[in-house]
């Protein structure tokens, strides 16, 4: 219980949560992101995409699990579903799977990739709506290797 307790804690310092959410052991965490998306064969492109990710508290580290789909924009686009699981350690670490749908003959259609992040709290639009900012770098393992860096911007939902 206690370290349930102090997981909890250290998670919503690190990702700023209103004073209702700190019992919650289940997450929700809803957003967007803005990457480039380059090597193995790609120009430097521009991607937008949508994540979902659960998280669960119960012991140090925190466990998560991410659903979501990467959207390369090019003349040529690359759609990009993928799932990630990882932990927090503060520093968000995972493993992951993704397919690649379009032109996809520079990267291959499915390889495996790494994800580094740095959670960061911003501001709230009300004390209940906690969000942050995520950097982060994600190398993929195909026929190539490609890199992704950018931003997520997080929206945290306690779920119990």
């Amino acid at each position: 219980m206690t370290r349930r307790c102090l997981a909890t804690g250290v998670l919503c310092v690190v990702l700023g949560a209103p004073l209702e959410a700190r019992a919650a052991e289940h997450y929700l965490v809803l957003g967007p992101s803005a990457a480039f998306i380059a090597g193995g064969g790609l120009d430097a492109a521009p991607a937008v995409s949508l994540d979902l990710t659960y998280g669960y508290v119960n012991r140090w580290p925190i466990f998560w699990a991410s659903l979501g789909c990467r959207f390369a924009v090019r003349a040529d686009p690359i759609v990009l579903p993928y799932a990630e699981v990882g932990a927090s350690l503060p520093f968000n670490l995972g493993l992951g799977y993704s397919a690649a749908f379009g032109a996809t003959e520079e990267i291959g259609h499915h390889f495996f990739h790494l994800f580094v992040g740095a959670p960061i709290p911003i501001f709230y639009f009300s004390p209940a709506v906690p969000l942050l900012i995520e950097p982060y770098y994600r190398p993929a393992f195909g026929k190539e290797v490609v890199h992704e860096a950018g931003l997520l911007v997080k929206y945290l939902i306690p779920v119990n």
